[in-house]
């Protein structure tokens, strides 16, 4: 498994879109079969997560647009965002997933099973849009929280920046919760891509920055 690591999810994102677009020539086809090129079975991992958020120049996202995706997936209701309907949706003794997870981590400070899962094997996989998000998987460290958050697909230059930014958000909102502090985050993907029809911006967006 790639590694890309820092302490700023501006600079891990804006390291891995480097590396995608400078793998020129080699493509692959996308199920759609339009051409991507792609890394896989990327880790992007931030150290410690900071407490600000640092706006990316490279993004094409502002910062309006990423605090109400990140408001969607982390506090939206039900019918805001597909992410945080299954997040809602009920696991054990009439608790939604999330209140599960909320409730093992308080009860059970070494717990490995504070697991939101998103993959839903009923649906997923005869489905034309299934989410690239699989699961993520809360783990405390004394006064600390993680969180890694593993997909089978992430477009690399359109979704995975307002992903992390809002599952980040998410790891600071439940560390808050429990009153403890943001740790590690990582982002885990089975193909992290950039569709061929994206790459000579990405490129002129590269060489602007």
């Amino acid at each position: 498994m790639k590694v890309i690591k820092g302490n700023s999810i501006a600079r891990v994102w804006e390291k891995s879109i480097g590396m995608l677009a400078a793998s020129s020539g080699r493509y692959s086809a996308a199920p759609s079969g339009m051409l991507t090129t792609r890394i896989l079975n990327l880790c992007l991992l931030i150290n410690k997560l900071q407490d600000h958020l640092e706006q990316s120049r490279l993004s094409v996202w502002g910062s309006e647009y990423l605090d109400q995706y990140s408001d969607h997936v982390c506090r939206g209701g039900p019918n805001v965002h597909i992410l945080r309907d299954r997040m809602l949706s009920e696991a054990d003794d009439s608790l939604s997933q999330l209140d599960w997870v909320r409730r093992e981590l308080s009860d059970n400070p070494s717990t490995r099973r504070a697991i939101l899962v998103f993959w839903n094997p009923a649906t997923d996989f005869r489905s034309s849009e299934p989410p690239g998000m699989i699961y993520c998987h809360f783990i405390r460290e004394g006064k600390t929280l993680h969180l890694s958050v593993y997909l089978r697909s992430n477009d690399a230059w359109n979704s995975a920046y307002p992903d992390m930014i809002a599952f980040s958000r998410l790891l600071r909102q439940e560390a808050t919760r429990l009153r403890l502090t943001p740790g590690n985050y990582s982002h885990v993907v089975g193909d992290y891509h950039i569709y061929q029809h994206d790459l000579a911006y990405v490129r002129m967006r590269l060489g602007e920055k």
